[in-house]
């Protein structure tokens, strides 16, 4: 609970009392307002949250090697194989090359998300951004290589949280989730990775009490995403130190895992991982240090490399492109147009000829988009009806939602506009707000969801 919240503590009492006999326990942490670099945000009460849970558990005697936290918004609904399934993700019984590389107790643990409990509630516009960015996401954990965001939802071992330092406090990392996937995999240099765990965690769209409130609402959230692109200077700085260290070890050839003049590798490719800065002194009392398993993969020199550039184009795909796309599709034309590039063009028929066909090839630039949106019909009927398939087991996760119909496919005629007012605008507004607020403290902006007639 936030201290500062008015009623935090009568709110806490109602979930123990509400929920004391359906868990073996419930712990209440309260997290203090005022902390010395801390920017207020779910990031920060997170960290409060873990850091006090493991402190419990170590104290208890109990390793954490037997420890999984799993994080979730107040608003999702978690369906009863999400466990299961996360524990075939950590341990899978299969062998294959990518289970013989899995590394269980230095992975986080990935669900894609769905947008059923009240999307029928919500403006058209909402419900096409909200299935968008999940369909997105869920692109997004077939990545290759583990390289993949958390999206709200997700779980992390106890033991690589110890490792990698728990979750940053300041305002830069206010995308928790994504910047926490980003730390486990810069800070371990790699060897912590992404699984999927192929259970939808069921969450609401926001909803205020009118249609325009819910549209603000949507946006605020948008620009509070993208205040997430402060996470791509994280990044860059962190792969240029890599790099920088790099050339300076091959200037000076120090065996440090880089091709030798002669193209060898050396040993220290296959060595087994040293102790990192975020382990506790050994004498430490509360030292989990002698129970925390080591690192299973110990990745060479250039797939480091190669596995940071590819999380830096994931970052700036996901934060900075909604941007110049939609720009550069919509105006690139208009823009051409009123230079008068048609009597630039005239001595060069071929060029001509391709110019004209340029309002085709932005029209067909929206296919993709389109087609995600007909893959996420499939996708929200097909986890619909399995849940519906399980009976009353799952009655909770869907006694909220009801199948798409036709009177969905507004969504797509909508969807421009959604790419419009809920990406490119809030990308560029939190990318410029940076420039007029930097160095203050900004205010976290919580999505409104003010649920109707729901329990």
């Amino acid at each position: 609970m936030e201290e500062s919240e008015k009623g935090a503590e009568s709110k806490a009492r109602r979930l123990v009392e509400e929920y004391g006999g359906v868990f073996g326990e419930v712990w209440v942490t309260r997290h203090p307002r005022g902390v010395v670099g801390e920017a207020g945000g779910k990031h920060s009460n997170t960290n409060w949250a873990a850091r006090s849970c493991t402190r419990e558990l170590l104290l208890r005697g109990t390793p954490l090697a037997h420890c999984v936290l799993t994080i979730l918004d107040a608003d999702a609904l978690l369906p009863s194989l999400y466990i299961p399934a996360l524990e075939r993700a950590m341990f899978p019984t299969t062998t294959s090359s990518t289970t013989a590389a899995h590394d269980p107790y230095h992975s986080y643990y990935c669900p894609p998300t769905f947008f059923g409990r009240n999307c029928h509630d919500v403006p058209a516009v909402v419900r096409a951004t909200d299935n968008g960015w999940c369909m997105m996401h869920a692109q997004n954990l077939k990545t290759g290589g583990g390289v993949m965001f958390p999206c709200s939802n997700y779980s992390v071992p106890a033991t690589l949280m110890e490792k990698v330092g728990y979750w940053d406090t300041g305002f830069d990392a206010i995308g928790e989730d994504m910047h926490m996937g980003l730390k486990c995999l810069f800070e371990s240099e790699t060897r912590a990775r992404g699984v999927p765990v192929w259970v939808p965690i069921n969450c609401c769209n926001v909803q205020a009490a009118t249609s325009l409130g819910t549209v603000y609402a949507r946006w605020t959230q948008a620009v509070r995403h993208y205040y997430g692109h402060a996470d791509l200077a994280y990044v860059l700085r962190l792969t240029w130190k890599q790099v920088r260290e790099g050339v300076a070890d091959l200037l000076t050839r120090r065996n440090d895992g880089l091709p030798t003049a002669d193209g060898k590798k050396t040993d220290r490719e296959t060595a087994p991982a040293a102790p990192t800065p975020y382990d506790p002194p050994a004498g430490d009392p509360l030292s989990p240090r002698a129970v925390l398993p080591a690192y299973k993969r110990n990745p060479g020199w250039w797939a480091r490399l190669g596995a940071k550039l590819v999380a830096v184009a994931a970052l700036a795909e996901s934060h900075f492109m909604p941007f110049p796309v939609v720009v550069l599709t919509a105006f690139t034309g208009p823009l051409l147009d009123l230079w008068g590039a048609r009597a630039h063009l005239a001595d060069s028929p071929g060029t001509l000829w391709m110019y004209d066909r340029l309002p085709y090839l932005a029209f067909a630039t929206a296919a993709p988009g389109l087609l995600n949106f007909a893959y996420y019909e499939v996708y929200h009927r097909v986890v619909y009806n399995r849940m519906e398939e399980m009976g009353a087991v799952e009655r909770s996760w869907t006694h909220e939602a009801r199948p798409r119909d036709w009177g969905d496919l507004v969504d797509y005629l909508v969807s421009p506009l959604s790419a419009f007012f809920f990406m490119t605008l809030p990308s560029c507004t939190a990318v410029l707000k940076r420039f007029w607020t930097a160095g203050k403290t900004q205010e976290y902006i919580v999505g409104q969801k003010e649920l109707k007639n729901k329990n």
